[in-house]
């Protein structure tokens, strides 16, 4: 790619970054976005249709990023307690950038984790029941530990084990 688009696409995502530290997504406007990053709109609108297209571009190479890293992330149905306690490990090193991108909406990110694991599990040799199976532990994983932790009931460790506990169980059977 010409190092000028990469500059140039760096000053945008530097400057949404910066943006969003102190604005939510829905308030941001272009012309804010390109003053800091020193061009113009027409550059902008070159790299991006709207301001909800770079968020989502990077929201996505953040976490394709995250998975990539993953080392545990073909464990979840054979070995849960293991790809589960690894999880915060790898969100932990993006932890910055992630707060800022999915800041007040907690539940985009849920969503596209959800995604980014049903498309690395899924094959198209996969029975109708299967894909039943596997929507139903990632979406139910996902759910259960998201409530659990907000109840504030279970530590992280417990609800990681109980959770474990239950996709052994379902994947037994």
């Amino acid at each position: 790619m010409d190092l000028r688009i990469v500059k140039t696409r760096r000053a945008i995502q530097s400057a949404f970054i910066e943006l969003r530290k102190t604005t939510p997504l829905e308030k941001i406007k272009v012309r804010d976005l390109c003053k800091i990053a020193l061009i113009n709109k027409s550059t902008f609108y070159n790299h991006y249709d709207d301001v909800f297209a770079l968020s989502e571009e990077m929201e996505n190479e953040l976490l394709t990023r995250c998975m990539n890293d993953f080392e545990y992330k073909d464990c979840l149905l054979t070995d849960p307690m293991k790809f589960l306690k690894n999880v915060p490990v790898v969100l932990e090193k993006q932890e910055p950038v992630l707060s800022i991108l999915f800041s007040g909406r907690t539940d985009v990110l849920y969503k596209k984790i959800q995604r980014q694991l049903r498309k690395s599990y899924s094959s198209p040799k996969m029975t109708a029941e299967e894909e039943v199976k596997l929507t139903f532990v990632i979406g139910g994983t996902m759910y259960a530990m998201q409530e659990l932790s907000d109840e504030g009931n279970y530590t992280k460790e417990e609800i990681s084990a109980y959770t474990a506990k239950v996709i052994e169980s379902l994947m037994a059977h």
